[in-house]
C-alpha cells in the first residue's frame, strides 16, 4: 500500500499546527505541501507567522524523510514562500522537479503581507516495482474576484497538462505502465473548464482521469473549521488519478487537519 498526503498548510496559521507536524505527516510515503515558508532562522517578522516551516518539518522527519522545497516568491526579508515535497527515505522516489504554470518566477512580494508571484506544480517518480506513479502537487492561481472560470486559469491549466506530459517522456518505462496521482489546492470549484480541462485529458487514460473526491461522501468540501464561513464556497482541492487507478485507489478528507484546508490522504493498493 502505498499512502500519499496533498496538504494546504495555511503558512501555519492554525492554532497547534506546530505541534501537530511533529507527527502528522508521519504516516505518508510521499506528501505534497504548499503555502510553506523557509528561511533558516526564526528572524522576528512583520508578515509571517512561521518564516522557518520548512525547517521545522525537515528537523522533525530528518530520520524518516526527506524534504525538497520549491520556491515560488520571496520577501524583501529573505523568507521564501512555495512547494514542498517530503518522502520517505524507503520509498523509491526519483528527479523531483518543479515548474512554474502561473505568474513570474523569482519576482519579490510585491506588499509586506505575501502576495504569491507565480503558482507552481512539483512533481516526482515513484518506483512501485512493475509500475511507475508520476505523483504531482500544485498551488493554482487565486483570484480576489473568486473561482471562475477566465484566460489566466485556461492558461494555467494548459501548462499543468504540458508538464505532465513532459515528465512522461521523461522515464524509461521499461515495459512497466505509468500512472499519474495530481493534486493540491487548485483553487477551482468542480464544475470549472479550467478544471476539465486537466480532467478530461487523455495523459489519464482514454475516458480521463478520475476525479477523487467525486468518489466520496461530500468529497467537494475541502475546508475546515478554520475556514471563513462567509466565503462563497468550501470548494478548492481536488485529487485526480489515472483511470487505471479507479478500482485501487481511495480518498480521506481530514477536516480535523490545522489549517483552513483539509488534509486530503490518498491510499494506493501496490
Amino acid at each position: 500500500m502505498l499512502n500519499l498526503a496533498f496538504f494546504n498548510t495555511w503558512e501555519g496559521n492554525a492554532t497547534g499546527y506546530r505541534t501537530w507536524l511533529k507527527k502528522g505527516y508521519k504516516q505518508y510515503d510521499v506528501i505534497g505541501l504548499s503555502e510553506v515558508h523557509s528561511h533558516p532562522k526564526p528572524t522576528p517578522n512583520n508578515h509571517v507567522s512561521f518564516p522557518n516551516q520548512f525547517e521545522a518539518i525537515v528537523k522533525n522527519y530528518l530520520n524518516t524523510h526527506r524534504g525538497c522545497f520549491a520556491i515560488s516568491a520571496s520577501s524583501s526579508q529573505g523568507i521564501d514562500y512555495g512547494l514542498a515535497l517530503l518522502h520517505r527515505f524507503g520509498c523509491p522516489v526519483y528527479n523531483i522537479q518543479s515548474e512554474v504554470i502561473h505568474g513570474q518566477a523569482g519576482a519579490y512580494w510585491v506588499r509586506p503581507r505575501m502576495i504569491t508571484s507565480c503558482n507552481q506544480i512539483q512533481s516526482a517518480w515513484v518506483d512501485l516495482g512493475r509500475e511507475w506513479l508520476l505523483f504531482a502537487n500544485t498551488h493554482c492561481l487565486w483570484q480576489k474576484s473568486g473561482k471562475h472560470d477566465c484566460v489566466e486559469r485556461d492558461s494555467q491549466s494548459a501548462r499543468i497538462v504540458n508538464h505532465l506530459e513532459r515528465r512522461m517522456y521523461e522515464v524509461n518505462t521499461q515495459g512497466k505502465p505509468i500512472h499519474v496521482v495530481l493534486g493540491g489546492d487548485f483553487n477551482m470549484i468542480r464544475r470549472l473548464r479550467a478544471l476539465e480541462a486537466v480532467r478530461s485529458h487523455d495523459l489519464f487514460g482514454q475516458s480521463g482521469a478520475v476525479v477523487l473526491n467525486d468518489t466520496v461522501h461530500d468529497g467537494l468540501d475541502t475546508r475546515t473549521d478554520w475556514y471563513d464561513t462567509n466565503k462563497e464556497t468550501r470548494q478548492a482541492d481536488f485529487v485526480l488519478v489515472s483511470e487505471t487507478l479507479r478500482e485501487r485507489s481511495s480518498l480521506h478528507i481530514d477536516r480535523a487537519a490545522p489549517s483552513d484546508h483539509a488534509l486530503m490522504s490518498v491510499k494506493i493498493e501496490t
